[in-house]
């Protein structure tokens, strides 16, 4: 039985790309700025899929193996950097959402992208006066 997204831990799956590249030899040519580089550029390969059309099924297995490029990159950086991934994204979904409260939407797409755009543009606004108090 292979294994999924509901009965794979995020550890055993942090595991595959660097052993992989273990067995390779391949850890030492790696750097974080190497891994970011190669984050960016795959996620550009991703989005080549969806430059001028709307999504189309049949790209689907293409689409896949591009993310999981992308996804394979950020566990390598990840490990190099001895980032928590669960602990990185817990906090910041609960960064977004001091940022982006709940009750500031309805679920009115548009009004919703204007409430976003809002309270996007005071964050920053509050975050350059910040900077600039220093």
């Amino acid at each position: 039985m292979t294994k999924n997204d509901r009965d794979t831990t995020l550890a055993e799956i942090k595991k595959l790309p660097i052993e992989f590249c273990k067995e390779r030899g391949w850890q030492y040519n790696q750097t974080p700025k190497g891994l970011a580089i190669s984050i960016s550029l795959e996620a550009a390969e991703l989005l080549e899929h969806f430059q001028w059309t709307d999504y189309n099924e049949k790209d689907l297995p293409e689409i896949t193996s591009e993310l999981a490029d992308v996804l394979i990159y950020c566990l390598e950086l990840s490990d190099m950097l001895d980032i928590d991934i669960a602990t990185a994204i817990k906090e910041k979904l609960n960064k977004a959402a001091e940022k982006y409260p709940i009750e500031a939407f309805n679920g009115d797409r548009a009004a919703d992208f204007e409430t976003y755009r809002k309270l996007k543009l005071d964050h920053r606004k509050s975050k350059r006066n910040n900077n600039d108090a220093r």
